[in-house]
């Protein structure tokens, strides 16, 4: 048995049928099976982050963990989801498919969106994020930006209020602004944008 150039085998005084990046050798009026190499397949944009590991099947065509493949999704452990393609050519691509959410913040009107990255991270525009971290937008009763608090738990965003504590001169009270700006909460009492109202004190 010879290997030739074009990456099929061949026996000396047979023949050979391409079938795919597989071959069918032809000897004797007997067919005899030869299985290229698996194919190894990894991001069209990081030639080293393995997408998956083809193996052609027998019959012609390819297996993906022992099941017909012929293209389509693929998710890694990591999370990160990429489309599988084969060419006119014969060569297979990976391309990463970003993931987006629209996080709404906390129980205002606004929202956020989320986008993962190939390489697991996650981002606000230009701006990595992990959970945890916090994220201002809006403005409350105090003139500043409300806070969220970011949390990434089973593959979801979440974004809850963190209302500012201010402290009352004089006083040992906090003042918490409501997300909405419309004014204050001191302990059970309910103040408006201004700040005055009366407020008992155990």
């Amino acid at each position: 048995m010879t290997r030739i150039p074009t990456d099929f085998w061949a026996l000396r005084g047979g023949g050979f049928l391409p079938l795919g990046l597989c071959a069918l050798l032809l000897f004797g009026g007997t067919a005899l099976w030869a299985q290229s190499e698996a194919v190894v397949v990894t991001s069209a944009t990081d030639s080293e982050i393995v997408v998956a590991t083809l193996t052609p099947a027998e019959g012609g065509g390819f297996t993906l963990d022992g099941e017909p493949f012929a293209g389509g999704e693929v998710t890694l452990d990591s999370g990160a989801t990429y489309v599988l393609a084969l060419s006119e050519d014969g060569a297979w691509t990976a391309t990463f498919q970003p993931a987006a959410m629209t996080v709404p913040l906390g129980d205002s009107k606004l929202s956020v969106e989320i986008a993962s990255a190939e390489d697991g991270t996650w981002w606000i525009g230009e701006s990595a994020v992990a959970s945890g971290d916090t994220h201002t937008a809006g403005t409350n009763a105090s003139g500043r930006a409300n806070r969220y608090l970011l949390t990434l738990q089973d593959g979801e965003w979440s974004a809850r209020y963190l209302p500012d504590s201010i402290p009352v001169a004089g006083t040992d009270l906090v003042a918490t602004p409501h997300e909405d700006g419309s004014g204050y909460a001191i302990g059970a009492a309910m103040l408006g944008i201004d700040g005055s109202g009366d407020v008992t004190v155990d």
